[in-house]
């Protein structure tokens, strides 16, 4: 009779005891998916069902059996051996007596229950922090939204492109809020209206970008989301139109010459052209020649600039020097426009270590375009500093000055500040300065206001090695 009650009670504890761990898995998953401690619900799960079997089947035990005393002296045998990982017949045979044999065989199943519950927990983990790992890992933004607009989950390509931090999401602004669009807006409920893939490219106004949008909505236990993929096309498509823009410019600057040596050769063709004349003609043809080889020239040497693998032999050079040598070159230039030169040098030698032939070419760009920008009696100043680790040169007029329009595309290429000028040369000039600057860990930048002169200040490493202390 008593050991039919004391069967009784075991397998009373045993039902309770499976009610807990199906409890505690429930609990965990749901705290597992929102965020809360990992090891604390894996420890939790995993003792549980041996606590509550340990402290009611002593209580039990206490009240109604006389060998209670038995009990409470294997419990805690019983708790190191699973501990331990021994086999049941380990246990057996190390630490039970013969009287509670019984009860190891009903916790044995409870034993492996809760092992196949923690290989369960850590597989899904695993299969979670891959899952994290794909997204964190694509350079595409991905997010997963709900249909009243809130960021459920977002890998890091997405809070980038969007400009989304931590904060913003914490505040449980929805996603329209933080990204406001209509072309998206629309994109996503036209998903959940049909439910099926919508995919669009849009112009995000804020921030400023063109996307390729993908919304696929997708259908859980509960309710419905949508997972939003966004791939960033900004910079394609600026590099299309700037491709496009060169071509044309390209296309442009080489039919006018064409054109005209094409109409001059007609014309001595014909015989209608005077003997007297036609050695102006060959003159002019030559020129235009000359110039659609400048510009051959020029957009070659800016492609090898442009190059990722392109290399420069560098030497070191007084840039004080350099400067006083580029200028001499243009004295007969500025005598006949009456246009005076300022040298403003620095009073101790300034080294850098550069490519002379191209700062050379940047330096005689500045001083050639200062030169046909300022008229009669003006003024150009070349001056050249010291500040800190690197050189400044400065290129100064009281020439016409560039508008605030123009400013911000005087170094594209084949940009002209005044096209209705004849010689403004191709374009090209200050797009190479500033490629060949660049190359230098230089920069150039200009301030100038129209009918105020222009500056143009360049700055290039100083090359400390050489000092003169």
């Amino acid at each position: 009779m008593k050991t039919f009650i004391f069967i009784r009670y075991i397998y009373t504890v045993m039902f309770i005891t499976i009610i807990n761990l199906v409890v505690s898995i429930i609990s965990f998953f749901y705290v597992l998916l929102n965020g809360d401690p990992f090891t604390y619900l894996v420890i939790f799960s995993f003792w549980i069902g041996l606590s509550l079997i340990s402290l009611i089947s002593l209580y039990k035990w206490y009240n109604n059996f006389q060998s209670r005393d038995l009990l409470m002296s294997q419990l805690p045998n019983i708790a190191e051996g699973f501990g331990e990982g021994h086999s049941p017949r380990d246990i057996q045979e190390i630490y039970l007596s013969a009287e509670t044999q019984e009860l190891v065989d009903l916790l044995l199943p409870v034993r492996s229950l809760v092992n196949n519950i923690i290989s369960m927990i850590f597989s899904f983990k695993f299969e979670q922090d891959t899952l994290e790992a794909l997204l964190e890992a694509m350079a595409d933004g991905v997010l997963l939204v709900d249909t009243e607009g809130q960021i459920l989950r977002m890998n890091s390509a997405a809070s980038q492109l969007l400009y989304i931090d931590s904060d913003q999401l914490k505040s449980n602004q929805s996603f329209m809020g933080l990204v406001f669009d209509h072309e998206l807006a629309n994109l996503v409920h036209l998903a959940l209206e049909n439910n099926s893939i919508a995919q669009d490219e849009i112009e995000l106004l804020r921030p400023n970008k063109i996307m390729d949008a993908i919304v696929t909505p997708i259908q859980n236990s509960t309710n419905q989301e949508v997972v939003i993929t966004l791939h960033d096309l900004t910079e394609i498509r600026r590099i299309n139109t700037t491709r496009k823009e060169f071509v044309n410019n390209v296309s442009h600057e080489l039919k006018t010459p064409l054109t005209a040596v094409k109409a001059m050769v007609e014309t001595m063709e014909n015989g209608v052209l005077p003997k007297s004349r036609q050695k102006e003609y060959f003159t002019k043809i030559n020129d235009e020649i000359d110039r659609m080889t400048t510009i051959v020239t020029e957009l070659l040497k800016l492609s090898g600039i442009e190059r990722d693998n392109y290399q420069e032999s560098f030497d070191t050079v007084d840039i004080n020097k350099l400067v006083s040598q580029v200028s001499d070159n243009f004295k007969d230039i500025l005598e006949k426009k009456l246009i005076l030169l300022e040298l403003d040098l620095f009073p101790s030698p300034l080294v850098i270590n550069c490519n002379q032939y191209h700062i050379t070419e940047v330096i005689i760009n500045l001083i050639d375009n200062a030169t046909k920008f300022t008229p009669e009696n003006g003024v150009i100043t070349l001056a050249t500093k010291s500040s800190d680790d690197f050189v400044i040169v400065q290129c100064q007029d009281t020439g016409i000055g560039i508008s605030e329009e123009d400013m911000p595309h005087i170094f594209e290429r084949f940009y002209k500040v005044d096209k209705s000028r004849s010689d403004t040369g191709t374009g090209l000039g200050l797009s190479i300065a500033k490629h060949i600057l660049e190359n230098h860990q230089g920069n150039i930048v200009v301030n100038s206001n129209v009918n105020d002169g222009s500056e143009f200040i360049i700055t290039l490493p100083l090359d400390k090695t050489n000092i003169t202390p």
